[in-house]
């Protein structure tokens, strides 16, 4: 065991390096340190038990010769106490059995003490000696007769009882040194074992951190790689800048993103590719430690500036980078698109024109300026007048170009200092900055529109265009740039209103007005959901030279719970304006028809009965008018030929497709259709030509021109003889006066309605002044 001694030393020294090389946690050198000392001590240990136990067995072989010479000198005692005479040759046998027992003694007294390392068997084993001796002595011839048995056996009893002790002794030393060498030899197992996993252990951990090391040796080449391949097909600038602001590094995508040829750029100045305006800014995020961001222009090969955001990254201290590292990438597109959207949230995408959002802001900061200054400023908003009907009947794309041509002749005679705007729909606004004074500001708004008198080629045809404004001026320093506004806004709705194409400048109360119109649109709303509060009532139309009824006209009237019976003049246009025409207007389709078909069923002289019911150019255009009509005929049992549909000129001037659909759609249904108030609005001989008309109804102002003469009267007869001539049937309208009627049959207009015969009456009334025989006209000519 002595010779593993220096292999430890070397294990110490290979923990040592493997330690040092591969930086061992502490915790597992200790561990080895405390494996590697305990396998040394216990080495050590095991080798002196073994040195011991080898003396204990060299111990036992001497007592076992000693307890032969105890036997023998036992046996010559026996023959002396016998009387046997001594011979010469036994004398001889006695003195070397008294060297020999000296011998053996001695050397038994001495290996079995020191090897036992028990002082007391060694005294005995001496003092046991000694009486063999003495006991070989008095067996000497010549000392027979004082020899007595009585003293030689007990002698030799004394040293036999101190040979089984020390042998006993020896015995048992001898089982304890085995057994403390089995456990030494059990405890060098466990710690070869321990000293063996640990090695293991210590084997595993170094060619783990072998592995890593070429792991992440192999992760940093690639990694590598891979940065290289990035910058090198990399979209954005990547530049890395001195601390003197030359390039010192550029990536291949320099060429692509801007233009220049790949490395044309080195140790030239970057800041000189910065446009100038945004120099100061560059020359600030290369000063600022840390990652900064701006954005800036840069110049490209073609000489031209491109929005790129900047990155920098000052790693002047890096020794494998000392510079600035710039990584740019190009967002011109972005901030056009930002610029787009921008414009678009602030302009109307149809004219161009500012929009309500833009519009509110420059007038809040006119109006902070006249605060500020006193600088008056005024603001104008134009509705266009019947622009609906325009949709509706030449529609939207002639819509649309007349919204352009508006917002052109407004931008053409503005002022300098003038916003123009679109706040929606057919509303425009118009912000007078500096307009002096209130008359200033009147004029001003005059001449705008003045430019819309003049008419508006359409590819449909010539369109006549009427504006209605209201203008306002802030009253107090306390008007907001939404008050101001709302005021102009509540002054054209009065313009609307009272005089269509008219100016009318804000005046307090005005928000009543308005706010009745909404109160009304409201309970429009709520009067045709209830169907409770409209009522249709039926003007008789007449044969005129027998004042006989052929047929009614129906209208609707309301009956509204506070304001009593309302006038449809004033609920009609917000009828129309709202879109509850339409609603409204299949409400009276449904109850005239089946009121007619049971004056039909119910009375015989009523058989031959015709109703005519109004639609208006909103109606018309709605895709489902033509089913509606249908419906109501199929649900009320009425024949078509019957029911004859009122429309107006203007519907002519929409769509000229979707109108002749519509009107070839009634046709084929069999109904009849009339033109209202004919000569008043867009009348043109190629609408009675190119479409299926049955009906021509004189306007009740020509009617009433015919008692005046004059040019009235000879517009109300060529009318009726046009209508002669083309074959259609014509209807005057509006006849008070007996004279009138004379006039009409005179002309050949064989058919009239008006206060004359009978008032609009509910069907009740109605029906009672349709039974009643009528008295024949008097001839007042």
């Amino acid at each position: 065991m002595g010779g593993r001694q220096p292999g430890g030393a070397v294990g110490w020294r290979r923990a040592g390096h493997l330690v040092a090389r591969n930086r061992l946690p502490l915790f597992v050198m200790a561990v080895v340190v405390a494996c590697v000392s305990y396998v040394t001590v216990t080495s050590l240990s095991i080798a002196a038990l073994q040195r011991r136990a080898n003396a204990l067995l060299n111990a036992e072989v001497t007592l076992a010769d000693a307890r032969t010479s105890v036997d023998v000198y036992r046996g010559l005692g026996a023959s002396i106490v016998a009387g046997l005479p001594p011979t010469p040759l036994r004398r001889v046998e006695l003195a070397g059995a008294e060297r020999a027992a000296a011998r053996l003694f001695g050397q038994a007294a001495a290996v079995t003490g020191r090897a036992a390392g028990l002082p007391r068997l060694e005294r005995a084993a001496g003092q046991a000696a000694q009486r063999a001796v003495a006991l070989v002595v008095a067996l000497r011839p010549g000392a027979a007769n004082a020899f007595q048995v009585g003293v030689a056996d007990p002698a030799a009893m004394r040293l036999l009882s101190a040979l089984a002790r020390v042998e006993g002794a020896v015995t048992n030393d001898v089982a304890v040194v085995h057994g403390r060498v089995d456990g030494a030899i059990v405890d060098a197992i466990i710690a070869r074992g321990l000293a063996l996993l640990v090695a293991a252990v210590l084997v595993e951990q170094v060619r783990r951190r072998r592995l890593i090391r070429r792991v992440a040796s192999e992760t940093e080449r690639r990694s590598a790689e891979r940065i290289t391949a990035l910058v090198r097909h990399a979209t954005d600038l990547l530049t890395v800048v001195g601390a003197d602001g030359r390039i010192r590094f550029e990536a291949p995508s320099t060429a692509d993103v801007l233009g220049h040829p790949a490395g044309s750029l080195g140790d030239q100045v970057f800041a000189d590719l910065v446009h100038p305006e945004d120099r100061v800014l560059f020359q600030l995020l290369c000063d600022v430690g840390g990652h900064q961001r701006a954005e800036l222009r840069l110049r490209d090969a073609a000489g031209e500036h491109r929005w790129f955001e900047v990155r920098a990254t000052r790693m002047l201290d890096h020794p494998d980078v000392a510079g600035i590292v710039l990584n740019a990438r190009d967002v011109t597109d972005h901030r056009l698109l930002e610029a787009e959207l921008h414009h678009q949230a602030f302009h109307d995408a149809l004219t161009g024109l500012p929009n309500r959002l833009r519009f509110g802001d420059r007038l809040h900061h006119a109006l902070t300026r006249r605060h500020q200054a006193v600088l008056p400023v005024a603001a104008l908003v134009v509705g266009l007048d019947d622009f609906k009907a325009v949709n509706d009947s030449l529609g939207h794309r002639s819509g649309d170009a007349v919204l352009v041509e508006v917002s052109r002749r407004l931008a053409r005679v503005a002022r300098a200092g003038d916003t123009i705007a679109r706040l929606g729909g057919d509303l425009f606004g118009v912000l007078l900055d500096e307009p002096l004074d209130q008359p200033a500001a009147l004029a001003a708004a005059e001449r705008l529109l003045a430019v819309l008198d003049d008419p508006i080629e359409l590819d449909a045809g010539t369109y006549r265009l009427r504006a209605s404004a209201g203008l306002a001026v802030p009253c107090a320093d306390g008007d907001d740039a939404d008050t101001v506004a709302r005021n102009a806004e509540v002054a054209m709705f009065v313009a609307k209103r009272d005089a269509r194409g008219t100016l009318v400048a804000y005046e307090g109360g005005m928000h009543a007005a308005v706010a009745e119109r909404l109160d009304m649109v409201h309970d429009l709303e709520r009067a045709l959901a209830a169907g409770d509060q409209l009522e249709v009532y039926y003007q008789p139309i007449v044969d005129l030279a027998t004042a006989d009824p052929v047929g009614v006209e129906a209208l609707v009237r309301w009956h509204h719970p506070t304001r009593g019976l309302v006038s449809p003049s004033a609920f009609i246009p917000v009828a129309e304006d709202s879109g509850l025409v339409v609603p409204l207007g299949r409400f009276v389709l449904d109850q005239a028809t089946a009121q007619v078909a049971r004056w039909k069923a119910d009375h015989r002289r009523l058989a031959g009965m015709t109703v005519s019911v109004n639609a208006s150019g909103r109606q018309l255009t709605e895709p489902g008018f033509v089913g509606e009509v249908a419906a109501a005929l199929s649900a009320s049992g009425l024949p078509p030929g019957c029911l004859t549909v009122e429309i107006t000129e203007s519907v002519f001037l929409g769509d000229q497709a979707v109108v002749r659909d519509r009107l070839a759609a009634l046709k084929a249904l069999g109904v009849r259709l009339a033109i209202d108030d004919f000569g008043t609005g867009y009348s043109s001989l190629s609408y009675l030509k190119r479409y299926p008309i049955d009906v021509l109804k004189v306007d009740l102002s020509f009617t009433a021109d015919l008692l005046a003469g004059g040019r009235g009267a000879v517009l109300a007869e060529a009318v009726v003889r046009m209508g002669a001539a083309l074959q259609l049937q014509t209807i005057a309208e509006g006849i008070e006066d007996p004279r009138q009627a004379q006039l009409l049959c005179h002309l050949d207009c064989r058919l009239g309605q008006g206060y004359l015969f009978a008032r609009p009456a509910p069907a009740g009334e109605c029906e009672r002044q349709l039974l009643r025989r009528p008295a024949p006209l008097v001839n007042t000519l």
